[in-house]
């Protein structure tokens, strides 16, 4: 079936420097716009639904409490399985007590991630200790200096932290690293364990299972490879295009250059 093409009818509109003007006074957001007015437009049909892209990708972890024993082995934290949260039900990560835990999941190519959800190892008990402390990074490698750190706990206690962590953590990457650390000549809370472990059960990394999204909807440029996490302005166009909106190279509507920005009636197709 063949696409038409449909012209808004409220009037020009001048985009340039990341914003859209509505003539003769109004400004908004190129997000807020599309979003409120003209969702058809702007969101289509095929929008990305809640995933979790760590299910089932690779894995790995510091100091194993034993050595190839799938009781508590990395990939435990990424296969879906966490009704049984405790340290010998076989899905869970357990680890050997050290200075230093590092456990990631490698999603196999980078993401836009929207937020991350933990399930700690309970066991009925008060196992909390030894997450105390804890940080989440994004990154594009497995060195988790060279990315962004998510979330740093500095206030959790023992009767507040979570069975179950969720926290949003807008980035793109393509690896997501849980650490801790006891380091020697640090002085740490009382309530804290006097060494770190990976012991989680559940990973969950939801966001876009491919690129060229931002959360779970589409980069609104076509042609963006990536945008930014929470506005979707695009940060990358995709290999052979370029311009502020990805727009040079091909483009679906119809653009007139003036005084540096783009003037166009905003042509676009639907179904």
């Amino acid at each position: 079936m063949g696409s038409k093409v449909q012209r808004i009818k409220d009037g020009q509109l001048l985009m340039c420097l990341g914003k859209m003007y509505i003539y003769p006074s109004q400004e908004m957001d190129f997000i807020t716009f599309f979003t409120l007015s003209y969702p058809d437009a702007f969101v289509p049909k095929s929008s990305h639904p809640d995933i979790n892209v760590a299910l089932n990708k690779p894995a790995y972890q510091q100091n194993p409490f034993k050595q190839n024993d799938s009781t508590g082995d990395a990939s435990n934290a990424v296969d879906g399985q966490k009704s049984d949260l405790t340290r010998n039900g076989g899905q869970c990560v357990v680890s050997a007590g050290k200075e230093t835990a590092t456990w990631w999941v490698n999603l196999t190519s980078i993401h836009s991630i929207h937020h991350i959800t933990i399930y700690f190892m309970t066991d009925n008990r008060a196992w909390g200790t030894s997450f105390l402390g804890f940080s989440v990074y994004i990154s594009n490698t497995t060195d988790r200096l060279g990315g962004i750190l998510c979330f740093k706990d500095t206030n959790f206690t023992l009767d507040s932290i979570p069975d179950v962590f969720t926290t949003t953590c807008p980035l793109h990457g393509q690896y997501v690293i849980y650490y801790n650390e006891r380091l020697t000549g640090v002085t740490y809370p009382d309530t804290y364990t006097p060494s770190a472990e990976n012991n989680v059960c559940e990973v969950e990394v939801y966001g876009c299972p491919a690129t060229g999204c931002f959360g779970f909807l589409p980069c609104p440029d076509a042609n963006c490879q990536y945008c930014h996490k929470e506005t979707g302005r695009c940060q990358e166009c995709k290999l052979g295009y370029n311009g502020q909106q990805c727009e040079l190279g091909h483009t679906t509507f119809d653009f007139d250059w003036h005084s540096g920005c783009m003037e166009s009636k905003m042509a676009f197709s639907s179904a």
